[in-house]
């Protein structure tokens, strides 16, 4: 209890000295703040002083030089002539008013900070020469705007001056005509007296200096938290940092510093502590001094004062307080860690004393036998459980041996126990004829550094024991039960995988089947549409075709459904370019968009990889679906495809968004859409169709790609559908590919914000700036047209702003978008008409191509217009007759569609209903004279199927001629893998049943015709056919081409495309925008001696050539094909000859389109 009350009065004694100490350290460190701030403010004051002092100098050094030149004195001799002429060099008074001028307009123009430069008549105090800044510009006044200044005080404090001497004004705002000038010019004025020569006092110079600059140069002398006031002799404000109170003088007479303020001293001539009278505004710091401004006969005296706030102190103040309560908190600390020590000490002591008791009294009720021994083997202590083991008391045990008592009844002896290493062990307990189990546990006890004891723990397990007995023969019933059990399973599996197999087995054969009888449908329709039919007949056949079409359509989906989920759907890896793909989607689905009013947009412009590794026959399969229904499910407003490549690290990503204004989804409703047969209403199947299929096979098909799809909808108002690809393989294109439009502005007029905010992202894609012409525009000329405008409005629009652009100075090249299905006509040149959606490759290689430019970037919207052309069959008539065709197939009704869709080709055709009757029927017609040319043949039939006849004709069985003749596959089996299979067998060709009537008679004649007709994939467009490869081998060579040829022969074209007069022209227009880029890339190979690219182009010209009629060029670009493969010498004569025709060609094509 003393140790206590000592402590208490320790630790009174002790705060009260710090107490003490701390006041008399706030007294210190609060003088010793105004000092350092008082200190600080003078430095910067005097500072303020010289670089106020230097600029007055300069002032006083200007209007000095200004009186020296020579008009100053012209003037004056001047005046006092009758005539008004300077006798000295005979210049007139206004000549030199006008010099004079010419002076004070260069000294302006090079003294930014002067406002005026004035002459004034000391008798009238009318000015005759001004001349003034005037809203940013220097301008000489005219006499309407010369002013009286005779009743200004400068004026008359002025007309005391002597000759020589200088008079400088107070500072105030200036006037002009009384009125005070707004924005507020603080200005100074300094004014020299110019006399005559008999002494008389004639005009006075005069210049304004505007002192905006001086007061915010000199807050570059002071630091944040203090402000600057200038104030007069009066006590009048000039500048002051409170808007209130500037220019007290001219604007709040009433307001003076004594006025404003209460003052305390701090520090006597040097600190201050100022309060304001009104307001809200906190005390100031301040320190003010006082400077002289020389002027004439009477000096004046302007104050100037720094105010800080009291941040300054604060922070001074704190730092010292946190180095001093720091170090007082650290001699408490000690204080206290030394009080601790005594404490701890004290408690360890008595709290060792207690715990000892809890201990003992732990040890004694403790179920578990607890026995110490010391070092010697004798009994230390024992609990109440270990009297109970051993059967006898604790006082009879202590200090005696141990195995006396306990080996006559442990299985093993405690010598055992204590010398084995382990730290635990079991042991049997026999105690009559109760048998138990224990866990013995012993740990040595440290009591000193030489002396320890062993405690003795032992644990009764019996019931351990017992239930891991039980356990262990629950586990063995359950291992039986598990394995049975697995058994079980692993039979059901082998039935599932089973089931599975006859699932896919039995959709196949279904399918098959299916597909049969639907191929007649779809035939026997398409033949009836080539009839004359009534239009209710007509409108039925319509009706079913769709109808046969939406049957296929599901078939197909369930097909592709139960390849995904018995995983034999495999995907494809490579490189395809993703512009091509996803621009062939949009153009393919823009007819329906556009017959259904909706505006339908492609934004391209963040998609920059030219390559892409992944699956582009599955992509397009789930962009050709979501697209459709995005249109599908759209009544009114647009739809938007939008698409973004990405890189980061070794990942690049694909991104393509489908968004329309379309129906939308309910929120709830959404994860429905991912399930079989499942859509978001009841009434959307019968209302649009779908079976429902489509989203979840496309999302199926993404993920297997490795990639994600996402919707996000909202009812009534639209759907995003987001497709995310990754891969680990891609190419960009080099920036110098896309930037194309660098320093170039590209005008846009549309009143679509989604025209507009797309367009404008190709443009500014390019590296080009986007300008919106607005019809506000439209009403004035605009002198800042850009030289190329792309257009989007109706055609009554666009005839309005063709009208407006005609009476422009500067014309625009004119990109006019359109619906390749509109009848849009313009009369204005220059001008190019796009297709709808805009595709940022054709935009710019229409651009480009005005300015004679080539590009690996457009090349991809020529590759892609020219793969279209190739894609279509185009023969000559004359190339079939006297053709045989074999048709294989075991049902009629597929027979007579096939025939009947080739009827109107000038063949022979002959039918076979078997494998059998196919080779019977070829070696018959082998005999006649007349073998087969091509073969038709279905792959399942009864008996020899189409694979096995494929192989027998292939071994000669049908006839030497027929070993090799072209045999297409058609087949109802649309499985992975069945075109591989075909060709494997070695068939030539593979088309799917139903039979599509295009595709079916394309591929029919092109393996028909005489001269061979390329038909390949874009990335196959530079494989050469068999035919090709055998006449170049053969070494056979033709003379150049016959100058009696036509350069053009339209007849034949014409011929060759059954007088189908359309499709020429188009095909023409798409030669004349893709030929000529080809024809530069094809120059710069010949010149670089590049024989691959040579080979390639030369070859890509000769289809295009030989489809448009221009036989001419056709046999040329044959030639020089050869002699690039050949690597022959003689390539640049060939060239130049390819050159002369390529450039007569496009002349004679240019004259037949414009006619």
């Amino acid at each position: 209890m003393s140790n206590i009350k000592y402590t208490y009065i320790l630790l009174v004694g002790l705060f009260g000295l710090l107490l003490g100490v701390s006041l008399i350290h706030e007294s210190y460190i609060e003088k010793e703040a105004f000092n350092e701030i008082a200190k600080q403010h003078q430095v910067n004051l005097h500072e303020i002083k010289i670089d106020f002092s230097n600029r007055i100098n300069e002032s006083i050094n200007a209007i000095h030089f200004l009186y020296s030149t020579p008009p100053i004195s012209g003037l004056v001799r001047a005046s006092e002539d009758p005539e008004g002429i300077d006798r000295l060099d005979d210049t007139s008074f206004d000549g030199w008013r006008s010099r004079l001028e010419t002076i004070f307009t260069a000294f302006l123009e090079n003294n930014a900070q002067y406002s005026q430069a004035r002459v004034i008549y000391a008798d009238s105090g009318d000015e005759f020469i001004r001349v003034e800044r005037f809203r940013g510009d220097v301008r000489v006044a005219t006499p309407n705007l010369y002013q009286n200044k005779k009743h200004t005080d400068y004026f008359i404090e002025a007309t005391q001056l002597k000759r020589q001497q200088l008079y400088v004004s107070p500072i105030s705002l200036n006037r002009e005509f009384g009125e005070i000038t707004v924005p507020y010019q603080p200005t100074i004025r300094f004014i020299l007296p110019i006399f005559t020569e008999q002494g008389q006092l004639f005009a006075f110079l005069i210049i304004n200096k505007n002192l905006t600059s001086l007061f915010e140069s000199a807050r570059e002398f002071i630091p944040a938290g203090q402000q600057l006031a200038y104030s007069d002799e009066a006590g009048y404000f000039l500048e002051h940092f409170d808007p209130a109170l500037y220019f007290t003088k001219d604007l709040s007479p009433d307001k003076t510093f004594t006025s404003e303020y209460t003052t305390t001293t701090l520090i006597p001539n040097l600190l201050s502590k100022v309060t304001p009278l009104s307001g809200t505004m906190p005390a100031s710091y301040v320190s003010s001094s006082a400077m002289m401004v020389p002027s004439g006969h009477r000096p004046y005296q302007l104050t100037v004062s720094i105010f800080s706030d009291s941040a300054f102190i604060d922070k001074f103040l704190w730092d010292r307080r946190v180095s001093f309560y720091t170090a007082i908190a650290i001699v408490l600390l000690l204080f206290s860690m030394a009080l601790s020590l005594i404490n701890r000490a004290s408690n360890r002591n008595r709290k060792l004393a207690e715990a000892r008791a809890e201990a003992q009294a732990v040890v004694t009720a403790a179920i578990d036998v607890i026995i110490t021994l010391d070092n010697q083997g004798a009994v230390t202590s024992c609990n109440f459980a270990a009297e109970r083991m051993l059967g006898v008391n604790k006082q009879q045990l202590l200090g005696e041996k141990l195995d006396p008592y306990f080996n006559p009844h442990s299985n093993t002896p405690i010598e055992t126990i204590i010398s084995n290493t382990e730290t635990e062990s079991d042991l049997t307990w026999n105690k009559g004829a109760e048998e138990c189990h224990y866990h013995c546990t012993k740990s040595v006890i440290k009591l000193s550094k030489k002396v320890s004891a062993l405690a003795l723990i032992f644990r009764d397990s019996t019931q351990d024991m017992q239930a891991k007995q039980e356990a262990a023969n629950i586990n063995q019933v359950l291992e039986t039960k598990i394995a049975k059990r697995t058994q079980e399973l692993e039979s059901a599996r082998n039935e599932a995988v089973e089931n599975s197999k006859v699932k896919s087995q039995f959709i196949s054969n279904i399918s098959h089947e299916m597909r049969t009888p639907l191929n007649g449908i779809l035939g026997a329709l398409a033949m009836l549409k080539r009839q004359r039919l009534l239009p209710e007949t007509e409108k039925f056949i319509n009706m079913a075709e769709v109808s046969a079409f939406n049957l296929n359509v599901l078939i197909n989906d369930i097909l592709d459904l139960s390849k995904i989920e018995a995983g034999k759907l495999d995907l494809e890896s490579k490189l395809f370019n993703p512009t091509v793909l996803i621009n062939d989607q949009v153009t393919t689905h823009a007819v329906k968009a556009i017959e259904k009013g909706l505006e339908f947009y492609l934004d391209t412009s963040a998609l920059n990889f030219r390559t892409f590794r992944s699956d582009p026959h599955r992509l397009a399969q789930v962009l050709n679906n979501i697209i459709s229904n995005a249109i599908k499910f759209t009544e009114r407003g647009a739809v938007i495809v939008k698409a973004r490549t990405d890189a980061l690290d070794s990942t690049g990503t694909l991104t393509i968004t489908i968004s329309d204004t379309g129906i939308g989804i309910a929120k709830e409703k959404i994860p429905k859409l991912f399930n079989a047969f499942q859509q978001a209403d009841n009434n959307i199947a019968s209302r649009y169709g779908g079976t429902g299929l489509g989203l979840l096979i496309c999302k199926q098909l993404v993920n297997m790609m490795g990639g994600d799809i996402t919707l996000d909808s909202e009812h009534h108002k639209g759907t995003d559908v987001t497709i995310t690809l990754p891969t680990n393989e891609w190419d960009p294109y080099a920036e110098s590919e896309i930037k194309r439009l660098t320093d170039k502005t590209v005008g846009v007029y549309t009143h679509s914000e989604n025209a507009s905010r797309i367009i404008t992202n190709i443009v500014k894609s390019l590296d080009g700036k986007a300008f919106i012409l607005e019809n506000s525009h439209l009403e004035a000329p605009l002198p800042d047209l850009p030289d190329n405008l792309i257009v989007d409005v109706s055609l009554s629009e666009a005839t309005k702003l063709v009208t407006w652009l005609s009476s422009q100075p500067n014309k625009p090249k004119l990109f006019v978008l359109k619906a390749f299905t509109q009848n849009f006509h313009l009369d204005y040149e220059p001008l190019e008409y796009l297709n709808k959606p805009l595709l940022r490759t054709e935009f710019l290689a229409k651009f480009i191509n005005q300015r004679g430019q080539t590009s690996e970037f457009v090349s991809d919207f020529y590759h892609r217009r020219q793969t279209d052309v190739d894609a279509q069959h185009l023969y000559d008539a004359s190339t079939l007759k006297g053709k045989v065709l074999l048709i294989v197939d075991d049902n009629d009704i597929n027979l007579e569609v096939a025939a009947s869709l080739l009827s109107e080709l000038p063949v022979t055709i002959y039918c076979a209903n078997s494998g059998e009757d196919a080779i019977t029927r070829l070696i018959n017609l082998e005999s006649e004279g007349t073998p087969a040319d091509a073969i038709l043949m279905d792959c399942n039939m009864p008996g020899i199927d189409g694979y096995e006849a494929t192989q027998l004709i292939r071994q000669g069985k049908a006839g030497e001629h027929t070993a090799a003749i072209p045999i297409i596959a058609m087949t109802a089996n649309a499985l992975q893998g069945e075109r591989e299979k075909c060709l494997r067998i070695g068939m030539d060709d593979f088309i799917t049943k139903p039979l599509e009537p295009n595709e079916f008679i394309t591929k029919s004649v092109a393996w028909l015709q005489t001269e061979e007709v390329v038909i390949s994939t874009p990335e196959e467009a530079l494989t050469r056919s068999p035919k090709e490869e055998a006449i170049e081998a053969s070494g056979d060579t033709q003379q150049e081409s016959e100058p009696s040829l036509p350069i053009w022969d339209k007849g034949a074209a014409l011929g060759r495309l059954m007088n189908n007069e359309a499709l020429l022209n188009k095909l023409v227009d798409i030669f004349l925008s893709g030929a000529e880029p080809i024809f530069a890339e094809l120059s710069a190979a010949v010149h670089n001696g590049d024989y691959e690219t040579v080979r390639q182009r030369s070859h890509k010209l000769k289809g295009q050539t030989g489809e448009i009629g221009a036989q001419q060029l056709y046999d040329t670009m044959s030639k020089l094909e050869q002699s690039a493969k050949n690597q022959e010498p003689d390539i640049n004569t060939r060239f130049n000859v390819a050159k002369t025709q390529f450039e007569a060609l496009l002349d004679e094509l240019k004259q037949a389109t414009e006619a």
